[in-house]
């Protein structure tokens, strides 16, 4: 099991459609059909389990490299609290392998934020050419990663996240306008964590409160049933970030991912969704 009830929010749909197994670091956590093992396949590593010699997550990474190679190797996050000590030794451990950190900031807040409206319709997405405009919307905003790449992730990562929402384990919720959907996002429930994912605003409809709308509806509507604890992670430098504190979302603790990107993801800056 994953101890850190964050990092276990973090990994819901991971958790639930793969496969968790004991390894001597810790658990690994495969999805046999998302072959792009740096995004959901991560080797979560337990603080309990001590590894041998001062360079214990070294071996670990040149493992990890050889098996998976410049295909992507799996992404490596500690479970358990934060250590400051210990993890600028795991950082300067992974940076001389070639991995990269990609930090995410958790913010959480008790009980759903004050409901806020936006001139849009806003109610649950329940078929599958919700899906499909979903990954369109995402296709047509991307300007950061490769296109083929991401055409071939987002569209993986959308319908897992469709998997959990069928089988009544998250919700997935959309915005329209004239009929057309335009924003979006997932909410999972993991213990008593109600976990926000995937928050997706069309360029062209930025700025109009519908990611607020999104977020306080949904809130409200899974706020009950023994979670209140409302948790979003996203990059420390995120551009959301002053969205999510005004709505009372107040920073918790880092999760620090470390991965080698694959070649067809080379050129890639920082941004993006919220995870």
């Amino acid at each position: 099991m994953v101890r850190d009830p964050h990092l276990a929010s973090e990994l819901i749909v991971p958790l639930r459609l793969g496969r968790s197994t004991a390894v001597p670091e810790g658990r690994a956590v495969t999805i046999p059909d998302q072959p792009e093992a740096f995004f959901w396949n991560p080797l979560v590593l337990d603080p309990a389990v001590p590894l041998p010699g001062e360079d214990r997550l070294s071996r670990l990474a040149a493992r990890e490299l050889a098996v998976w190679g410049r295909t992507g190797a799996r992404v490596l996050v500690r479970d358990g609290p934060e250590d400051a000590a210990r993890d600028a030794r795991d950082r300067a451990d992974l940076l001389a392998r070639g991995y990269r950190e990609d930090p995410i900031l958790v913010l959480e807040r008790e009980g759903p934020p004050p409901e806020a409206t936006a001139a849009a319709e806003i109610r649950p997405l329940v078929d599958d050419d919700h899906l499909d405009a979903a990954i369109a919307r995402r296709r047509a905003a991307n300007t950061r990663w490769p296109a083929a790449a991401y055409a071939r992730v987002v569209g993986r990562r959308l319908a897992a996240w469709r998997s959990v929402a069928a089988a009544g384990e998250a919700t997935w919720w959309g915005a329209f306008a004239d009929g057309e959907l335009v924003a979006d996002l997932g909410l999972a429930r993991s213990a008593d964590i109600l976990r926000f994912a995937m928050i997706f605003v069309a360029p062209e409809h930025r700025r109009r409160g519908l990611a607020r709308a999104l977020i306080t509806r949904a809130a409200r509507a899974a706020a009950g049933g023994g979670a209140h604890r409302f948790v979003i992670g996203a990059a420390p430098d995120h551009e959301a970030l002053a969205l999510y504190t005004g709505l009372g979302f107040a920073p918790r603790r880092h999760l620090r991912y470390f991965v080698v990107w694959p070649d067809d993801w080379a050129a890639r800056d920082s941004g993006g969704e919220a995870t």
